[in-house]
């Protein structure tokens, strides 16, 4: 018996395919962690609160990814993909650990954030 073809209209199989997947929390990269975060930020709060990008590069290790001052508290904020969530130490490196240790020991705030919810929720809890 012939196996029978499911026709399908150019229409209904173009808007299948440029529909953007769902993707599992294990394909969201690092960096689209930090791209969401960045965005709120700077969507959320405008100049009400500064924050800038760290990079390593000749820099101290372990420094957090963004370091952020709002209404005059340090926020540091170390993102790692959501699949690391689970992890021994959430994915942080001992260099990280060390530095978020640091500035809670000098009364500053550190946020390891696996998606831009947590972030959300620690400014919720924390900083409103």
């Amino acid at each position: 018996m012939p196996i029978k073809k499911r026709e399908e209209s150019r229409a209904d199989l173009m808007a299948r395919l440029t529909q953007p997947k769902k993707r599992s929390e294990k394909e969201i990269s690092e960096s689209e962690v930090k791209a969401k975060i960045r965005k709120w930020l700077s969507e959320a709060f405008g100049e009400e609160l500064a924050h800038f990008h760290y990079s390593a590069r000749g820099g101290a290790p372990g420094v957090s990814d963004r370091i952020c001052c709002y209404k005059g508290k340090f926020i540091g904020i170390e993102a790692k993909r959501p699949s690391k969530r689970n992890h021994k130490d959430g994915g942080q490196a001992a260099d990280q650990r060390s530095f978020e240790k640091t500035i809670r020991a000098a009364g500053g705030h550190y946020i390891l954030a696996h998606s831009l919810d947590d972030v959300k929720e620690y400014f919720n809890k924390y900083l409103a």
